[in-house]
């Protein structure tokens, strides 16, 4: 497993017009991988899984996103981190379902 910060790459995903989400301090999100999380073992780049797991969210204080696979083996898409007014000071594992709570 590895935890480290988004690339910038990650940040204009999240903050632009596909993800719409929001962040008052940037620095303190982290992204929380693992080797298999993505296709061939890459874990430098989670810009394609946030952008199908991940929209409409306002982050605040520390936050860890888990970011791997958004489909099961039967094709089933996770539904993700979506539409949330705030989430802060919170560790979200791969696979979660976040959708539409004022405060996490």
């Amino acid at each position: 497993m590895t935890i480290r910060p988004p690339t910038e790459r990650e940040i204009e995903t999240l903050g632009g017009p596909e993800c719409r989400c929001r962040c008052d301090d940037w620095s303190k999100v982290r992204m929380m991988t693992t080797t298999s999380s993505f296709s061939g073992g890459r874990v430098d780049d989670a810009s394609e899984e946030l952008r199908m797991a991940v929209s409409d969210t306002s982050f605040s204080g520390w936050v860890v996103l888990g970011i791997g696979e958004t489909t099961t083996a039967d094709g089933v898409v996770f539904p993700g981190i979506r539409s949330n007014a705030l989430i802060r000071n919170c560790v979200l594992e791969c696979g979660c379902s976040v959708i539409g709570d004022h405060l996490v």
